[in-house]
């Protein structure tokens, strides 16, 4: 056992250490051993080899060229590398039929080729979704208030405090997610390629302008427009986030950055109009912060993240996500859009109505809207989770089909 690479995720890296010493040394890592990837020099059945598919005369172009082959989940467009023999004289190759792909059969949960749920993400990964898309929200929602010239520089400061404290406990939680936190540093190496990294360079310069404001007596207005567009950064980062993740369907749709970022601005809108309603914020003589401003701001944000929901839904996504998917996303559906869509338009509408009460109606539906935010982002990330699973385009053929085994006589 060993317990320090536990919650440690490691990829296969085609020993790219060994290739790139072939490389320099102008060996041959299709025939040499010393630098032959592991699994290729210790398959004792010889059934991995490993060469060129640029060179027509390797040992791997010439088997693709004389054999069947086939690659794995070649519908995902990422020209996997490995190709697969898929023909013997015992066990021909077939095409999937009807069967093969009928709903039953992908809902089946002990069907091989049907991808289980990823556990790799858990609630404390889903928590800086929950609260860091609520914290950059609230900051970005404030700096376009601000910028308009809704709100003043005193309340666009008291609310990017808030949302910083919020976006470093969703980081938190990841911290306690990883399984060698003393090497999280490392997380920063990577801006060129990691969605993951960016987000941590754009908390790192919202949270600097923060704090910058803090200790500066005079205000500078620029510290406050860089800090509102590191945090949009930030959401846009945590969006792409879910999309870069090809392995699972329910995430790498096209909507999904799209109701990341409208969710977490209709959470930050939220959670305003819950601070205001208590008085936890001073609103002054903001107009941003008064009622019937942010009612409409609420009731519009409300009904585009509902569009946005049921195109996720009922459009071409569906058809993406594996079933076992869509019914997590079914049963999200009506407590979200009743409670986490619906509801707060309906209060807010109300509030707009009545001024005497507008106070507690707005405070509940900001509520209820971060409360929808929450609730969805968990159950797409801990419950839609699906891993794409296997796709073959060809599947083994068991038996002609023609003859029967003999019965067993007692």
């Amino acid at each position: 056992r060993h317990p320090e690479r536990e919650g440690v995720a490691q990829k296969c890296t085609f020993c790219v250490d060994k290739v790139d010493e072939a490389t320099a040394s102008e060996r041959d890592p299709a025939i040499d051993f010393e630098v032959m990837p592991a699994c290729a020099a210790s398959c004792i059945s010889n059934a991995i080899y490993f060469g060129d598919f640029n060179n027509p005369a390797s040992n791997v172009s010439t088997l693709v060229r004389d054999q069947p082959t086939m690659r794995l989940n070649e519908d995902l467009g990422t020209d996997p590398q490995i190709k697969y023999l898929y023909s013997t004289p015992t066990v021909p190759g077939r095409d999937p039929d009807a069967d093969d792909l009928d709903e039953k059969h992908q809902s089946d949960p002990t069907n091989p080729l049907v991808g289980k749920r990823q556990t790799f993400w858990d609630w404390r990964a889903a928590m800086n979704w929950c609260l860091g898309g609520l914290g950059s929200g609230l900051a970005a929602s404030a700096w376009v208030a601000y910028v308009i010239g809704q709100i003043s520089m005193q309340e666009i400061h008291q609310l990017q405090l808030i949302a910083g404290v919020m976006m470093l406990a969703g980081l938190f939680f990841v911290w306690l997610k990883i399984g060698r936190r003393w090497r999280a540093w490392r997380a920063l190496w990577r801006p060129q390629t990691s969605w993951m990294t960016r987000e941590l360079y754009a908390v790192g310069v919202f949270l600097v302008s923060v704090l910058a404001t803090t200790q500066i007596s005079q205000p500078v207005v620029g510290l406050y427009h860089l800090a509102g567009f590191a945090a949009a950064c930030f959401l846009l980062c945590q969006a792409r986030i879910l999309y870069s993740a090809k392995g699972i369907p329910a995430w790498r749709t096209l909507r999904v950055p799209w109701l990341i970022v409208a969710s977490g601005l209709l959470e930050g809108v939220g959670l305003t109009l819950l601070l205001a309603s208590t008085n936890m914020i001073s609103s002054g003589s903001s107009v941003y912060l008064d009622p019937s401003r942010l009612a409409g701001v609420m009731v519009a944000l409300a009904l585009l993240n509902m569009l946005l929901w049921l195109g996720y839904r009922y459009g071409a996504d569906r058809a993406a996500r594996p079933p076992l998917a869509n019914r997590i996303v079914d049963n999200m559906s009506w407590p979200l859009l009743m409670v986490g869509h619906l509801a707060p338009v309906l209060l807010a509408l109300a509030a707009w109505l009545d001024g005497a009460s507008s106070a507690a109606l707005l405070g509940t539906a900001g509520f209820l809207a971060m409360a929808g935010g929450m609730f969805w982002k968990c159950g797409l990330i801990l419950k839609a989770s699906y891993q794409h699973g296997f796709s073959l385009s060809r599947l083994p053929q068991r038996g002609s089909g023609t003859r029967a085994a003999p019965s067993l006589v007692a």
